[in-house]
């Protein structure tokens, strides 16, 4: 993985970003400030017994890092440190980013915001400087139960219910937006269309085991390489570090799996998942999904859960 996209990198920025609440203004379409409003989301949302007391068990680190290896390897756009309102990439993360932000003010935990408007001409749905778009209101009412439940009902002993909870809205966001951009995710190269689908398609795996998105999930990323680039071209896959050629590769072929198998694939995950021991172990099994072959031992395993009643 390139320096610039590690985690330690990601960290020594996060430290520099500025305080969006005391900013009271936010133009998430330049790369930091986006940032710095999941940083702002986590200091106001955070509750010390559930979320630690420097918010390092708050699940938004992962979106956080996410934003930033996308910004890092050219994904939201040709100009560094802009967000182009046309990048798919970028699109599906203000579902992931303002649109949550929304939710935690709808819920009375965060502070409200001004938005700035990307340039003249290119605000559509992505303007928020009058009415929030309709388009938006079933996100922000999933976040907004998400922040309700953090501030009013989570315990510090069931983090597995806030991570399902979290992905519970997180999905929300993916299946809305993905209809929402369906033209800029088509005008996308094939490789990289095949990487992004699998890619969201990843979220459900995920999501199913309620896997855990703060700062600890970060360690061992480093290892485990994100493409640092766009996969312009078969030509871009192959120029792929060899760190992150195996994994890229897997959530290539999930992308490339045909929408009924992905669906019958899915539903035996989630059946696997279904129990609490199961989802305890996901983090070896999910990393073994994608740096193939799964041993023997974890199908077994997978089979067994996924069938018994």
């Amino acid at each position: 993985m390139s320096a610039s996209v590690s985690r330690a990198a990601f960290l020594r920025h996060w430290q520099a970003l500025p305080d969006m609440a005391a900013k009271g203004r936010c133009d998430p379409f330049v790369v930091d400030q986006r940032l710095a409003l999941y940083k702002s989301l986590m200091a106001q949302t955070g509750r010390a017994a559930i979320t630690g007391n420097d918010d390092e068990r708050h699940i938004f680190w992962g979106h956080g890092f996410q934003l930033y290896w996308q910004s890092q390897s050219g994904r939201l756009g040709a100009e560094a440190g802009i967000i182009d309102p046309s990048a798919w990439w970028g699109m599906m993360n203000f579902s992931l980013s303002v649109i949550p932000y929304l939710g935690a003010v709808e819920a009375g935990t965060a502070k409200a915001l001004s938005f700035v408007p990307p340039a003249a001409g290119a605000g559509g749905v992505f303007d928020l400087s009058e009415d929030i778009p309709a388009v938006w209101q079933p996100m922000i009412e999933a976040w907004a139960a998400w922040f309700s439940f953090l501030a009013r009902e989570a315990q510090a002993d069931d983090l597995d219910a806030l991570c399902h909870r979290a992905w519970h809205a997180h999905l929300v966001c993916i299946e809305e937006a993905g209809r929402l951009f369906t033209p800029a995710f088509a005008d996308l190269p094939a490789c990289e269309r095949d990487f992004a689908l699998g890619w969201t398609r990843m979220v459900d795996f995920f999501g199913a085991a309620a896997r855990p998105t703060d700062l600890a999930a970060l360690e061992g990323i480093d290892a485990r390489p994100l493409p640092p680039f766009i996969l312009d071209d078969e030509a871009a896959v192959c120029r792929l570090p060899a760190a992150s050629a195996t994994p890229t590769g897997a959530i290539m072929a999930l992308g490339t799996m045909p929408q009924k198998a992905f669906d019958k694939q899915n539903r035996f995950w989630r059946r696997a998942m279904r129990r609490r021991a199961m989802r305890d172990q996901s983090a070896d099994i999910l990393a073994a999904l994608f740096t193939p072959p799964l041993p023997l031992s974890m199908r077994l395993k997978l089979l067994f859960a996924a069938w018994r009643p």
